[in-house]
């Protein structure tokens, strides 16, 4: 998706790294080596101050996801949908203690179902 979305501009990365996890790399960018894409969960789920890093919008059509709480279809059925509401909530209340100016636009780029 991503590099769908840089070829759609023209972007040619000559170098680049992947990481499973936010924790490895958010350092390496506050510390000035590189930059990288993201999302507004992983900002929030880092141990980096979001005034240590420029954190820019990359446009209306920029890449998605959606995230899903799964369980068997055993007796624990019903635990996915109570994970999804204790999640939401826990992001809800992190957001905005975590996004304040300059970056209050990056509560309106998430949505939560009703």
């Amino acid at each position: 998706m991503i590099d769908q979305f840089m070829r759609h501009r023209g972007l040619k990365v000559s170098r680049r790294l992947e990481f499973d996890s936010s924790a490895f790399f958010f350092p390496l960018v506050a510390e000035g080596i590189g930059w990288a894409l993201t999302t507004p969960l992983c900002i929030v789920e880092s141990r980096v101050d979001p005034s240590e890093i420029c954190i820019a919008p990359l446009g209306t059509d920029a890449p998605y996801r959606e995230l899903y709480s799964l369980a068997s279809n055993s007796d624990l059925a019903d635990v996915a949908a109570k994970i999804a509401v204790i999640f939401s909530k826990h992001i809800r209340t992190r957001l905005p203690m975590k996004f304040r100016h300059p970056h209050e636009w990056i509560l309106d780029m998430v949505r939560f179902p009703d």
